[in-house]
């Protein structure tokens, strides 16, 4: 089996990118690395594949088989992101950051990683920065094989999504990847908080994600929940989630393309 053949792909135009007007980003999750080209500013979708990770690879492997891939692509962009799917965040608002008490935030939030790596960034759109860990061996292997790339956590696409939607007062969106799930949530444009939660049948992604919004927002007041990522509206997991969250849909962009599950690439395509 070819390694380097996408499980899933999606061309458009590819003969006619720009790449002096292109975004190429690289999404790693647990079990898939999803590469996709897109125009900065039309946002029209250029070219998407997705590969399946062979689990027995390790770290430095895995970053190097990428490597092949985007060297068999061979597409230059004028810009390129990595995004490392992370799957505990802390937010920390920008009145209450001081770096001198970062290494104390992640002994007491991460004590089963000591050699993890701080990956902090700041989140202009709420003016605050989020704090996780990062592998070392992965993050060293991504500057070292594909410096070329600004590496990125994940959520920090998924804070841009929850802000641009516009018309609810009290809205939620979700990530599910693998198992996981990311969760944020806002009202009238300020957030609120996010968790990330493992699941092993959908009764627990219900249970985990209805817990978690009726603490955030206690009120009776509607909340809206987006989702987007490994999801369908077919699925058993929507369906049985959709009867305790009324309003509840699988995220749509004004801009999206005629891609049919736009939705699984929409936090990539920014």
């Amino acid at each position: 089996m070819d390694t380097l053949i996408p499980s899933f792909q999606y061309v458009n135009s590819i003969e006619k990118v720009d790449a002096s007007a292109c975004i190429k980003s690289i999404r790693l999750t647990s079990n898939v690395c999803s590469i996709a080209i897109h125009h900065s500013e039309t946002k029209e979708i250029h070219l998407i594949n997705t590969y399946n990770i062979d689990p027995s690879l390790k770290e430095n492997e895995i970053v190097s088989w990428i490597s092949e891939i985007n060297n068999k692509l061979n597409i230059p962009c004028q810009k390129n992101v990595f995004y490392i799917y992370t799957k505990s965040n802390t937010q920390i608002p920008k009145e209450y950051y001081e770096e001198k008490e970062i290494n104390h935030i992640l002994s007491l939030i991460y004590p089963e990683d000591p050699q993890g790596k701080a990956c902090l960034e700041f989140v202009d759109v709420y003016e605050l920065y989020n704090l996780t860990k990062c592998n070392q061996t992965l993050l060293g292997s991504i500057q070292s094989l594909l410096p070329e790339f600004e590496i990125k956590t994940h959520i920090s696409t998924l804070f841009t999504l929850l802000s641009r939607i516009q018309e609810k007062e009290n809205t939620a969106l979700i990530f599910i990847e693998n198992m996981h799930f990311t969760i944020l949530a806002s009202h009238n444009h300020n957030f609120l908080g996010a968790n990330g939660l493992n699941f092993t049948k959908e009764s627990d992604f219900v249970y985990y994600t209805v817990d978690f919004l009726r603490k955030i927002y206690p009120s009776s007041e509607p909340v809206f929940l987006y989702i987007c990522g490994n999801i369908e509206e077919q699925s058993p997991i929507f369906s049985l989630t959709k009867k305790y969250i009324k309003n509840l849909s699988i995220l749509k962009q004004t801009n999206s393309s005629e891609l049919d599950n736009y939705h699984y690439f929409s936090d990539i395509i920014l």
